[in-house]
């Protein structure tokens, strides 16, 4: 009997102990669950706002040919492949009417919802130039530039577009939002020589056949799906992953596009954000007239670099 009674002692501790963490971890949880409450509910998931922002000295890679009509008339004659740097001498630093020196102004205008997110966005029109003594002849845009003649390049583009993306997943720690939008590239693009005692030879693609114009832009729209993923303690800090893309064919153009994006936004105040980015965006397009195959253009333009964006949201 005095055993049992030692037993019974010695155990009587250790169930006291027992129910006061027992007591102890339901305390914790009727704490924290009101303020785990709080934080989803102070999570915002409607916004409306404005991102703007400079692409800074995105780097560009062209490979391309364009073919035309001589002088404007007559028979089509077929383009000559080039390399934008290393045949026109076409260089890395980029001009823009729209932000300083060796930057590219940005905007974007969003709508965000629990559910669905709106965006418009566009890249400023930009230019790269390029100067050199011609090693070979080209043909651009029935335009036939001899070798050993000086010869300047002018590449001026833009972009824009609208995406539309639902948010499968849409919480304080992640978001996972498939897209589906439309994009457009502009592009004019120019060659110019000039030998002493004789008129400038000019070719440029402000009269080649796309599907749209807008001023001396040749703009090729096309549509594109893809993937964004946002990760972080969002009210404070995210990482987003972009990547969107497509392949047409279709009113005379034929080709694939490819952007990709990599980013992260800090929060200083819930109506202010700060944003770093590093893009990748490339297109290889084939433009044909139906019934004339030797009057057409085709490029593969590759852009990257990085970015640094203002948020404002409310």
């Amino acid at each position: 009997m005095r055993r049992g009674l030692m037993n019974a002692l010695r155990l009587r501790p250790r169930r006291s102990m027992t129910r006061w963490l027992l007591c102890a971890a339901l305390l914790g949880l009727a704490w924290t669950a009101p303020a785990q409450a709080e934080d989803d509910d102070d999570f915002e998931t409607g916004w409306v706002g404005v991102r703007l922002g400079m692409w800074y000295r995105p780097e560009v890679r062209l490979e391309g040919l364009v073919s035309g009509k001589a002088l404007g008339f007559g028979p089509n004659v077929p383009g000559t492949s080039f390399n934008a740097e290393r045949d026109l001498g076409v260089t890395q630093n980029v001009e823009s009417d729209f932000f300083f020196d060796q930057g590219v102004g940005e905007a974007e205008v969003f709508f965000d919802s629990e559910w669905i997110s709106l965006s418009l966005e566009v890249v400023a029109p930009h230019t790269y130039r390029g100067s050199r003594v011609l090693q070979r002849t080209i043909n651009f845009n029935g335009r036939t530039f001899t070798a050993g003649v000086a010869l300047k390049t002018k590449l001026q583009q833009f972009t824009g577009g609208a995406q539309i993306k639902l948010n499968v997943l849409n919480n304080r720690i992640v978001a996972v939002s498939p897209l589906i939008g439309v994009r457009v590239l502009g592009i004019d693009w120019e060659l110019e020589s000039s030998v002493l005692g004789q008129p400038a030879l000019r070719g440029d693609t402000s009269d080649i056949s796309s599907p749209l114009q807008f001023g001396g832009f040749q703009v090729l729209p096309y549509p594109e799906l893809g993937l964004e993923v946002k990760v972080g303690l969002r009210k404070y800090f995210e990482v987003d992953a972009k990547l969107a893309g497509f392949y047409l064919d279709f009113f005379g153009v034929r080709g694939g596009a490819i952007e990709a994006e990599l980013g992260a936004t800090l929060y200083p105040v819930s109506n202010l954000g700060i944003r770093l980015a590093y893009r990748y965006y490339a297109v290889d397009f084939e433009a044909r007239k139906s019934g004339a195959s030797s009057n057409f253009f085709e490029f593969d333009l590759e852009f990257l670099g990085p970015s640094l964006s203002v948020v404002v949201r409310f």
